[in-house]
């Protein structure tokens, strides 16, 4: 039963994220430099914490407003689902840039999943996250663990 719960949690983690059909390495590296103030990427990274927040507060609404248009729609389905079938807590830490511009960042984060049950050990891993700008503003495009 706690082996087929972490696996849950594993893959709902991985719809919540929206990632790629890429998997992530036994033991990948963080690449990247850190996020200079005031820089593209400090901007992008407040998009990811408040996506992360969202999450965690299990807020949808605010959840799916952090992604691309055509993004939205799939990433409240996959979060209602979530909420009702896993109870855990993401963490961000790390963060590096991997790619920079006005237009477009991505950014590589140390991210930790806890589940609060109690049933599964801590998880960590690295996240890469790519936004892009829209009207003015950065949007997550999608999610996944690094390479």
């Amino acid at each position: 039963m706690m082996r087929k719960r972490f696996n849950i949690i594993l893959l709902l983690t991985g719809i919540v994220m929206l990632m790629a059909s890429c998997g992530a390495s036994s033991n990948p590296t963080q690449e990247g430099v850190p996020i200079e103030e005031g820089s593209y990427a400090e901007e992008a990274y407040r998009v990811v914490k408040e996506n992360n927040k969202a999450m965690n507060e299990e807020d949808v609404d605010a959840f799916a407003a952090t992604y691309v248009e055509d993004m939205r729609e799939n990433a409240r389905e996959q979060m209602n689902e979530v909420i009702q079938r896993t109870d855990f807590k993401h963490e961000l830490s790390s963060p590096k840039v991997m790619e920079e511009s006005e237009d477009g960042v991505i950014i590589s984060v140390v991210q930790t999943t806890e589940d609060l049950t109690g049933e599964n050990d801590e998880l960590e891993e690295m996240m890469e996250h790519e936004l892009i700008r829209v009207n003015g503003e950065f949007k997550i495009r999608f999610s996944r663990p690094a390479k």
